[in-house]
């Protein structure tokens, strides 16, 4: 059974004063696991980062999806083209288009 540990005044306070941090910058600091610090700032209301995203798609994958749709493709279709699920093809689309 694991031990319970609770958070101290001056972990509480380190936490808050790293708002604005993302959850593994908080967690390295402080000796503790992200998923408790990201527990931890919603109970107490402080706002972190968002973790960077790892892409899994290279940029010509990418490129090719988004030249794909500019050529009139469904999203359907580029995701069996590509091998890009159909999802993360319509998200693409969707920044591209609010990028412009």
């Amino acid at each position: 059974m694991q031990k319970i540990r609770y958070w101290t005044t001056r972990e509480v306070e380190r936490l808050r004063s790293m708002e604005g941090s993302t959850a593994m910058e908080v967690a390295l600091e402080l000796g503790r696991g992200p998923d408790a610090v990201q527990a931890q700032a919603r109970r107490l209301g402080v706002k972190l980062a968002p973790a960077p995203r790892n892409d899994r798609w290279p940029e010509t994958t990418r490129e090719r999806a988004t030249r794909l749709w500019e050529e009139g493709h469904s999203a359907r279709r580029v995701s069996e083209i590509t091998g890009v699920p159909q999802r993360t093809v319509e998200r693409w689309v969707y920044l591209w288009r609010n990028a412009a």
